[in-house]
């Protein structure tokens, strides 16, 4: 997940090792491409590692494809996989999923239960 701090700090131990001072612009650079790598990094922590802690999965199964279409189609117009279409095949996949019984971490998960704290007020 850390991939560009890894690499910075690599060039960095070279930098130092052959005795290099990098000018000012490619320092400038360096920070650009750090920050942008810093905002990647929140982003994939919290929608792909963390959002599990936080999201029944499951409920997906209860949407109206239709309604998910239309919000979609207000925040990204005509983006391929927003058509109602394709999110009733996805909610498809994950209903096939469910029905296995295989569900993994969201077995007797403690967000499962339904606890209010989970849900946000109407």
């Amino acid at each position: 997940v850390c991939t560009y701090v890894h690499a910075l700090a690599s060039t960095r131990c070279v930098d130092n090792a052959v005795k290099v001072n990098i000018p000012a612009n490619a320092r400038m650079m360096r920070n650009l491409v750090m920050a942008s790598q810093y905002l990647h990094d929140h982003i994939v922590h919290f929608y792909h590692l963390h959002a599990l802690d936080w999201v029944d999965v499951t409920n997906a199964l209860k949407a109206d494809p239709d309604k998910a279409a239309k919000l979609a189609d207000t925040i990204a117009p005509a983006r391929p996989g927003n058509s109602a279409e394709s999110l009733k095949a996805v909610q498809d996949r994950l209903k096939a999923f469910v029905e296995t019984g295989q569900l993994g971490i969201f077995t007797n998960a403690y967000f499962l239960g339904g606890h209010k704290a989970y849900y946000l007020p109407p």
